[in-house]
C-alpha cells in the first residue's frame, strides 16, 4: 500500500526561562505519531522541531513538526509493505507558561535602647526583597512597604521601645510585587510566592546613676535631714545615663535612698564634712524615675550601676559670751578678788543649737580679768567701779563643752 497517512499529535509544557528553547528540548514522550496502517512508531529524540520562523522564547503557544530524521523513521516502519504520506501529519503543540516568581523578604537589625528607633543605615541587613526569576528582575523598597509586628499589633513606623519585632511586607510592599509590570508578558507577578519575614530586636539598656554635689547647714545639735541634703542652696542630685543617648534624669535624694560614711552609718549631728552614697533601697525610687523618663520594660538599674558620692558640710554656729553679773567690796587696801559665783556667764548660740551647760567649778577666779574705767587691766584695790571679762584661756576651757560652736577669741565682758 502506498501514501499512508502520518499524523502528529500531542502537548508539552514548559516553564519560561528566559532562554531560546531549541528542538533538542522537545519532549518527544509528550508526543505520539499515529500511522493510518495500524503500525506502530515510538518517537525518538530528534524525530521532532519546531516549525519554520518560530522564535520560542518568550510565553506562548509553539507549533512542532516531524523533522526529516523523524520522516525517515517511519518511512521504515516495514517500508517491504508500505510508503508513508506525510502532507497532512500536521503539528504537536509546545506551549511555554508564564514564569511565577519567587519573592523573599529579609531585614535585620538589632541594638540596645537608647529611646530612638534603629537608623535604617544601622540595619545589619537592611529590608529588601530577593526576586528568584528569569531575567534576575529588582525590587527596590522603600519607607510604607514593610511594618514592624509584635504581639499581634502593627507598626508602621519603626519602634523605639524594648522588643522583638518582627518585619514583615506591608499590603503596600506586596502590591509592589503583585502587581509589578517588569517584563509581565513572561512573568506571573499575580501570583508570586512570597516568603520571608525580618528581625527588629531592641533590648534592654542597663542605666547609671551618679550622686554628686554638695549642701550645707549650720550646726543645730540635729541630725542631717534629707530636707536639709536637697536645700536649694546645694548641688546634690542623681544623674541618671543611658548609653548611647544625650538624654539624662534628674533625681533628688528621699528618705532611704543613701547612706552616710560614718561610724555607724546615722546621719551626722556635730560639725564638719561628710560624705554619703547611694543605697540599695534607692534602686525602686530610681527605676520609677527612669520608667517616668524612658517607659517601662526599657531600662534597668542595679546595685552594681549606683556610683558617686555626695558631700554635706555642717558648719560651727556662732555663740555669744555674756554676763549681766556684779560683785561689791570694801576698801582695805589689798586687791579684791572675783569670785566665780558672782558672774554667772550667759552662752546665746546663734540658730537653734543647744545650751551648753557650764558644770560648777569650771571656772575660777583666774579665769576673770579686771579692768578700770580707762580700759586698763588692774588689780582691783582703790575704790571705784571696774569691768570684769572672761579670759582667752577660760573661753578655750568652754570651747570644749562643745566643739561644734565658733567661740570668740578675744575676752568678753560679764559683768561689773
Amino acid at each position: 500500500a502506498t501514501d499512508v497517512s502520518v499524523t502528529l499529535i500531542g502537548s508539552q509544557e514548559v516553564i519560561y526561562t528566559g532562554n531560546t528553547f531549541t528542538n533538542s528540548d522537545i519532549n518527544v514522550n509528550d508526543y505520539q505519531v499515529t500511522l493510518e496502517n495500524g503500525q506502530a512508531y515510538k518517537l525518538v529524540a530528534g524525530d521532532l522541531e519546531f516549525g519554520p520562523s518560530q522564535d520560542p522564547t518568550n510565553a506562548g503557544a509553539y507549533k512542532v513538526q516531524l523533522s526529516a530524521q523523524g520522516k525517515e523513521n517511519i518511512a521504515k516502519v516495514d517500508s517491504t509493505h508500505y510508503s508513508y504520506n506525510f502532507d497532512n501529519a500536521g503539528t504537536g503543540n509546545f506551549e511555554i507558561q508564564k514564569a511565577t516568581p519567587s519573592v523573599e523578604f529579609k531585614a535585620n537589625a538589632e541594638k540596645i535602647f537608647d529611646g530612638t528607633s534603629i537608623a535604617l543605615g544601622d540595619y545589619k541587613t537592611q529590608p529588601s526583597v530577593t526576586v528568584t526569576a528569569p531575567g534576575n528582575p529588582t525590587i527596590t523598597l522603600k519607607a510604607g512597604d514593610y511594618v514592624w509586628i509584635k504581639d499581634g499589633v502593627t507598626y508602621t513606623a519603626a519602634p523605639s521601645n524594648v522588643g522583638s519585632y518582627t518585619i514583615q511586607l506591608s499590603e503596600s510592599g506586596k502590591n509592589k510585587i503583585l502587581q509589578n509590570s517588569n517584563n509581565t508578558e513572561n512573568l506571573d507577578w499575580a501570583n508570586a510566592k512570597i516568603s520571608g519575614q525580618g528581625s527588629y530586636i531592641i533590648t534592654e539598656a542597663n542605666a547609671t546613676a551618679n550622686l554628686s554635689g554638695n549642701s550645707s547647714k549650720t550646726y543645730d545639735g540635729n541630725p542631717v535631714t534629707t530636707t536639709e541634703v536637697n536645700s536649694k542652696d546645694g548641688t546634690v542630685e542623681v544623674t541618671i545615663t543611658i548609653p548611647n543617648s544625650s538624654e539624662t534624669v534628674t533625681y533628688k535624694l528621699q528618705d532611704g535612698d543613701y547612706t552616710w560614711n560614718t561610724l555607724n552609718g546615722d546621719a551626722p549631728t556635730d560639725a564638719g564634712d561628710y560624705t554619703f552614697k547611694l543605697s540599695p533601697e534607692a534602686l525602686t525610687n530610681l527605676q520609677s524615675a527612669i520608667d517616668g523618663k524612658w517607659g517601662k520594660g526599657n531600662v534597668k538599674i542595679t546595685d552594681s550601676d549606683l556610683n558617686g558620692e555626695a558631700t554635706f558640710t555642717i558648719n560651727k554656729a556662732d555663740i555669744t559670751i555674756s554676763g549681766n553679773g556684779s560683785q561689791t567690796g570694801t576698801y582695805t587696801g589689798n586687791p579684791q578678788v572675783v569670785d566665780p559665783g558672782n558672774f554667772p556667764i550667759e552662752l546665746t548660740p546663734d540658730g537653734d543649737g543647744p545650751v551648753p551647760t557650764i558644770p560648777a567649778g569650771t571656772l575660777t577666779s583666774s579665769d576673770f580679768i579686771v579692768k578700770d574705767k580707762d580700759g586698763k587691766t588692774v588689780d582691783p584695790t582703790d575704790v571705784g567701779d571696774y569691768t570684769v571679762y572672761l579670759t582667752p584661756a577660760a573661753i578655750q576651757k568652754l570651747e570644749k563643752l562643745n566643739l561644734n560652736y565658733k567661740w570668740p577669741t578675744t575676752e568678753q565682758e560679764v559683768g561689773k
